[in-house]
């Protein structure tokens, strides 16, 4: 198994990984043979159908192999407006907030770890990432996804960029 260790540095919703060749512009189908897919959601928060939830209190399992690597302190948890609950630690925020659906209201943010173990070979990665509850929060800042320690994408916006893309919305 090849450990792929991903650090969570803003809003990430979902991953979806699977042994398909093909780019996918969506989440692969849950019965897709080899799919991995991800949602990091609060224990309480919502789940879409064929992902499995990684909460606050996902650790790094063998068995499971997946989960946060390197959580600091204690886990709290609460909720506001008595349904969108979230979970927090030190280095990790595990957020339900309103959205376009299940899967759009969920997100973690933090410089934890997350880590899934799979075999060598080639994978597509899917990836929904933002709080898509404020629009303050649309995706803006960089993030990257590296495995085995070399960083395999990056996404950055340039300030100019970034506002460009709401006045192309009018």
């Amino acid at each position: 198994m090849v450990p792929l260790r991903w650090i969570v540095g803003v809003a990430c919703a979902t991953l979806a990984v699977t042994t398909s060749a093909m780019a996918q512009d969506a989440p692969p189908a849950g019965g897709s043979p080899g799919a991995r897919m991800f949602q990091f959601s609060p224990e309480k928060g919502p789940l879409a159908e064929g992902f499995t939830r990684v909460s606050a209190s996902s650790t790094y399992n063998k068995e499971a192999g997946f989960g946060w690597l390197d959580l600091k302190g204690k886990t709290s948890t609460g909720a506001w407006l008595e349904k969108n609950h979230w979970e927090a630690c030190e280095n990790l925020n595990v957020v339900e907030r309103p959205g376009p659906d299940d899967l759009g209201r969920t997100y973690a943010s933090g410089p934890a770890t997350f880590a899934l173990d799979l075999p060598a070979g080639r994978y597509d990665v899917w990836v929904l990432s933002g709080d898509w509850g404020l629009l303050e929060y649309v995706p803006h800042e960089p993030y990257s996804i590296t495995v085995q320690g070399r960083e395999a994408y990056r996404f950055s916006v340039t300030p100019e960029a970034f506002y460009k893309a709401f006045d192309d919305w009018g």
